[in-house]
């Protein structure tokens, strides 16, 4: 997420838009110049609050979509135009509680239940029940 911290430091007004970490090798982002460090302020026009919001806009576009993100590169604004392609699935990560992390799969340290059947959570996606202290997804802030 782009913090408080990281919008100023940025030169940024608002904290809004999903900061880039790396984009993945090969990918139309990576190919079209994106940089860890960017920022995408918004898909087509429309504004990304977070990175969970650009994750669900571009989750809805089928591969072979035309895009324009609007990214602020290097205290830049500027437009971007790219094509958007299928993930590739062994870029897709998987949640692992089996405790096997050798099982050829990428591990994430998470355990998590049908959203249906977690008082409170409603019906649909996943809720997080488990986080392992010394995982990725604890590195990267998941909690319970």
């Amino acid at each position: 997420p782009v913090t408080a911290e990281i919008a100023d430091s940025l030169g940024m007004k608002q904290a809004r838009g999903a900061l880039v970490d790396t984009p993945q090798e090969g990918s139309p982002a990576a190919k079209a110049g994106i940089k860890a460090g960017d920022v995408i302020a918004a898909v087509n026009g429309q504004e990304v609050k977070d990175s969970r919001a650009l994750a669900r806009t571009i989750s809805t576009m089928a591969p072979g979509s035309s895009v324009k993100l609007d990214v602020l590169h290097n205290g830049e604004s500027k437009t971007i135009d790219l094509t958007l392609a299928e993930m590739p699935g062994d870029h897709q990560k998987v949640a692992d509680n089996s405790g096997d992390h050798d099982a050829g799969r990428p591990y994430l340290g998470l355990r998590v239940a049908p959203a249906s059947e977690v008082d409170g959570a409603g019906q649909k996606g996943v809720v997080v029940t488990g986080v392992d202290p010394d995982g990725p997804a604890a590195d990267k802030g998941v909690s319970t």
